[in-house]
């Protein structure tokens, strides 16, 4: 019993001791000096939190649609918005380096330091391989280098009846480049080149020719023009603003 008693003093003297050192000055002084210290940590972080990321506050997305990539970049330099750009396309009536997409889309609401990503125009146009249309029918071979971005310069007919309305040659710049037994592989900047093309014709079809191009030429001029191509003239309807036919 004596043994119990013993540990029961010594540890009532424990707990004595323990609080009178929590309600001690000595500790609450510091106790409180820990807790506002704390509290100011808590504060700055939070305030500091907030200023940085804006807490709150959302912004609208300009319409960068149109303007070109410079534009973007002078108009965006102290901005709230970061730009990237991650894709090109190729569009020749279009200015070099015009925004054609963005994303996010203009006006949307998004916070501060966003990135928005932009589509733009290639500076210059992309080389593609003029596509082998030797032997196919007029109308895929047409499309086939319209889907290239290959114009068709003119067209003309040549009789062979073993294959007619088929593709006998393509030519470029004046010189063949595709017939039967040739390809040469030639690349062209995009939209930027047109060939001429020779199409078989059965004799028995007749003999077809093609239209010239009367568009903005005088009256006297397309007449003249039309006669040596050999084909006649319909009618000649005004518009009636008309008051000199020359």
């Amino acid at each position: 019993m004596s043994r119990l008693s013993g540990i029961g003093n010594r540890l009532k003297n424990f707990f004595t001791e323990v609080f009178y050192f929590l309600t001690s000055r000595t500790f609450l002084y510091a106790f409180i000096k820990m807790a506002a210290l704390l509290a100011i940590i808590v504060f700055i972080t939070t305030y500091w939190m907030k200023c940085y990321t804006h807490h709150g506050e959302s912004f609208s997305v300009t319409d960068f649609r149109g303007m070109t990539l410079p534009q973007v970049l002078e108009q965006t330099k102290n901005s709230h918005f970061n730009i990237s750009v991650i894709d090109s396309t190729y569009k020749p009536d279009q200015p070099p380096l015009m925004v054609m997409e963005q994303n996010p889309l203009p006006k949307a609401k998004v916070k501060v330091g966003r990135t928005i990503y932009l589509t733009v125009n290639r500076n210059a146009a992309p080389m593609v391989e003029v596509p082998n249309v030797w032997g196919r029918s007029y109308n895929e071979a047409k499309n086939l280098l319209e889907y290239t971005g290959i114009g068709i310069e003119s067209e003309e007919y040549r009789v062979y009846p073993e294959a007619p309305n088929t593709i006998l040659e393509v030519i470029l710049d004046g010189k063949v480049i595709q017939k039967k037994g040739v390809d040469k592989k030639i690349k062209v900047p995009k939209g930027k080149k047109k060939v001429k093309i020779i199409i078989a014709q059965d004799p028995e079809e007749g003999t077809i020719l093609s239209i010239p191009k009367l568009v903005c030429k005088t009256l006297d001029e397309a007449l003249f023009m039309i006669e040596a191509s050999n084909l006649n003239v319909g009618v000649v309807i005004s518009d009636g603003t008309v008051t000199d036919s020359l």
